[in-house]
């Protein structure tokens, strides 16, 4: 069967091609398994996958690293000098 300008499957694929967040990336994932048990026979769609796979994990490392950075505490005693205490003659 011919799938091409099915405005479903283009609808799918574009929220592939759209996703970028994991939240995004997650349901693009469950769109695509729902097309896919719908349309089973759809063998050109499967390369969606390798591709949102790909994001996913670029996405997940992303996060992981965000996460760590949040995580990390801020040294005591490690403030700048202001401006303006320097502007007072306040120097280190």
């Amino acid at each position: 069967m011919n799938f091409a300008g099915n405005p479903e499957r283009e609808r799918v694929l574009d929220q592939v091609l759209d996703a970028r967040s994991l939240t995004e990336i997650r349901a693009a994932e469950q769109e695509l398994r729902s097309w896919l048990k719908r349309n089973p026979e759809d063998t050109g769609i499967r390369e969606a996958f390798e591709g949102l796979s790909l994001m996913r994990d670029i996405a997940e490392e992303q996060e992981a690293e965000r996460v760590s950075a949040e995580r990390q505490p801020v040294p005591r005693g490690k403030r700048p000098q202001s401006v303006s205490g320097m502007a007072e003659g306040h120097h280190a």
